[in-house]
């Protein structure tokens, strides 16, 4: 995950709670938030990001007790191999984080194009079909 960081600093926080339901199924409640440095994709610099995630999720065996959850919960996976919550932390961050992070448009990015260096009037691109056009007009 420290591959998706700006920088290796920040903070997250989490609260994880352990339960079974009225219907005895064993589920996780929690809260994750914090603030992080990503990489802007429009200008490749830093942007700060805050998370703030509430997952409520169901431990389940298998994809048919999964379909039969009700709408609130998400299914948590579970086979023979341990929790380790700090693994459900993670993957909820993950889960937060944008898909494209980038600056705010009020805030902007911090690279901007030179006005000599923008195009003055719009430039048209090649049509692909350019030649069969001109092909075209010379049969007919």
């Amino acid at each position: 995950m420290l591959d998706l960081l700006a920088e290796p600093t920040g903070t997250v926080q989490f609260e994880l709670e352990f339960f079974r339901d009225a219907h005895k199924r064993y589920c996780v409640r929690g809260r994750v938030w914090g603030r992080l440095r990503l990489v802007c994709q429009r200008c490749l610099e830093p942007v700060e990001v805050t998370l703030d995630s509430a997952p409520l999720l169901a431990l389940v065996r298998g994809h048919d007790e999964a379909t039969r959850l009700p709408g609130e919960y998400d299914p948590l996976l579970v086979g023979g191999v341990p929790l380790h919550p700090l693994d459900l932390v993670e993957d909820e961050i993950l889960l937060a984080l944008p898909q494209i992070p980038v600056h705010p448009e009020e805030g902007g990015c911090a690279i901007r194009i030179p006005a000599a260096e923008q195009p003055s009037a719009p430039v048209r691109p090649d049509h692909p079909f350019q030649v069969l056009g001109q092909l075209k007009t010379r049969l007919h």
